[in-house]
């Protein structure tokens, strides 16, 4: 079974630019190209990160999950637009909230540790998720084909996050989790709640990757 991993701090100060700001700071055609390559939208992203000013994206469709990246030909600035073609899309909305208590997953009894190729920042983002989110995130990367590539993005602040996408993607499987989170104050303590849909899809292709 998929390990279900321990959270981390979500850092808010990250990307100082929203997602709208960094994506309209985006040459027009190379957003078009993500928008008409992705089909069907179901989440997407842009942020820059320290080593680049201008903005990279991410967007995921029912078609595709695409990736835009900044760089230069001849001198003059370009998107790499790249990504894993896919088929039968499908989703899953749950309405969740983390255990408040839960042995460790690496030391729980009759629990196999199964390593699908995540390094610690992406097994500390999955962990704020409830347990069944990290089950349909990583349970198609159980049976030893690996992870290739991990990406999250979130908008919002300690008691809320209005914006919440993580995906995973492999040799035949991209899965993805994206919604919001809620927190309030309660007898018990720190009273979480996610909202969110659990995506899957086959991937048939890829495109410059």
């Amino acid at each position: 079974m998929p390990t279900r991993h321990e959270p981390r701090d979500l850092s808010l100060a990250w990307n100082s630019r929203l997602r709208q700001e960094c994506w309209d700071a985006m040459e027009i055609k190379a957003r078009a190209r993500l928008t008409e390559n992705a089909g069907t939208v179901v989440a997407w992203w842009a942020a820059t990160d320290q080593s680049e000013t201008r903005p990279n994206a991410v967007v995921l469709g029912h078609r595709e999950l695409c990736f835009a990246e900044p760089g230069l030909a001849d001198d003059r600035p370009i998107y790499l637009i790249t990504g894993y073609l896919l088929d039968s899309f499908r989703s899953v909305r749950l309405h969740d909230r983390p255990e408040t208590t839960r042995e460790p997953s690496s030391r729980a009894p009759g629990v196999l540790r199964v390593d699908i190729g995540l390094g610690d920042a992406e097994r500390g983002v999955i962990g704020n998720l409830p347990p069944r989110a990290q089950d349909a995130l990583q349970g198609s990367f159980v049976s030893g084909r690996p992870v290739e590539s991990c990406g999250w993005y979130y908008e919002g602040d300690e008691q809320r996050l209005d914006v919440f996408i993580i995906y995973l993607a492999g040799e035949h499987t991209v899965t993805a989790a994206t919604g919001t989170m809620r927190t309030s104050r309660g007898r018990g303590g720190r009273d979480v709640r996610w909202d969110l849909h659990c995506h899957q899809a086959r991937v048939i292709g890829r495109r410059g990757l």
